[in-house]
């Protein structure tokens, strides 16, 4: 039997010290700083989804370009976390280990990814874009899917802690490619948590299917001399009719725009009246037009139709919804 150490582990003044037997190489190691730690026996807690939101980045590449590209999304959780210990993560549930399993006994258990239902536009081109930084190359059991268990892939994220809403989250990285040119389409994560410091079907917890939401397309706005043209590889669709709708409204001065370290505010914009739906140019894909000479600043706006009509206020979103929204001064 190999001689262990003892080491005080806690000393309340009220009462005697306490002491843990550790063998000498684990001790060694703490001593000298090499992290170790114990297998966990038992899965972690399911996770509970807080809410979930789109992340984008906007890049101003020069002067004359802004781009807008989808990021992925933050998923709030909600406490506690580390049910299991130290480096618990989120994982994301991808595939199943076995593509010859039918997909009517997995689909509950596994991410979605499909094509708007309101478009005619077309289908995605993968399954689910995950940044491959954070798939593991290894298959983990799924407790709760069935006798055998499914043996499924996953991508896993760290998770932080945001002070302001006192909860954790964590950023699922995706990769949109420029050339998918699929609208909005839909995407529903399977969530569960990870311990990669576990035995044999301990690492994940029971899965948890969350609400579909869209994956927004990229674009960018560059002006050429003061042509502006806005590059939107994806549109929607019903049938050959266009349900994507860029308009513009004008500022003469920048005494109609507030300017401040959060942004740009405009006090009334129902006092202005905007501009016709901007034309697309199906072959560039692009919408493109040239503002009056006399405008100082634009305030550039892309919505989504939900009826065939391109008539009526651009600002009620019983029948469109604002997509994106950008303002950009004029040299």
């Amino acid at each position: 039997m190999p001689r262990c150490t003892p080491v005080v582990v806690n000393y309340p003044k009220t009462q005697p010290p306490t002491l843990a037997y550790l063998d000498p190489a684990w001790f060694q190691n703490w001593i000298q700083g090499v992290e170790f730690g114990l297998e966990a026996t038992r899965p972690p807690a399911i996770p509970q989804v807080y809410s979930m939101i789109p992340l984008f980045e906007t890049t101003l590449t020069n002067a004359f370009e802004t781009k807008k590209v989808f990021k992925g999304i933050r998923v709030y959780l909600k406490r506690p976390w580390f049910s299991s210990g130290y480096r618990e993560k989120l994982a994301v549930i991808t595939e199943v280990a076995d593509n010859t399993i039918p997909e009517e006994k997995y689909g509950s258990f596994v991410s979605l990814y499909g094509r708007d239902a309101t478009s005619t536009g077309n289908r995605p081109t993968a399954p689910l874009y995950l940044n491959k930084i954070n798939v593991e190359d290894n298959t983990y059991l799924l407790p709760g899917t069935g006798d055998p268990l499914l043996n499924v892939k996953i991508a896993v994220f760290p998770v932080y802690f945001d002070k302001t809403k006192g909860c954790w989250f964590a950023d699922i990285d995706m990769d949109h490619p420029v050339d998918d040119s699929s609208y909005c389409p839909f995407v529903r994560l399977v969530l569960a948590r990870f311990q990669k410091l576990a035995k044999a079907t301990c690492e994940l917890s029971l899965p948890l299917a969350c609400d579909f939401m869209q994956i927004f397309p990229d674009r960018t706005i560059s002006i050429a001399g003061r042509e502006i043209n806005i590059t939107a590889p994806a549109v929607k669709k019903a049938g050959d009719k266009l349900l994507s709708e860029v308009r513009y409204w004008s500022f003469k001065n920048d005494n109609q725009l507030r300017r401040d370290g959060s942004g740009i505010f405009i006090d009334d914009l129902s006092k202005l009246k905007p501009s016709d739906p901007v034309a697309y140019n199906q072959a560039s894909g692009k919408f493109s037009f040239t503002p009056p000479p006399d405008d100082k600043s634009l305030l550039i706006r892309e919505y989504e139709l939900f009826t065939n009509t391109r008539e009526g206020d651009p600002t009620d979103f019983q029948t469109r919804r604002l997509l994106y929204s950008h303002t950009i001064t004029l040299r």
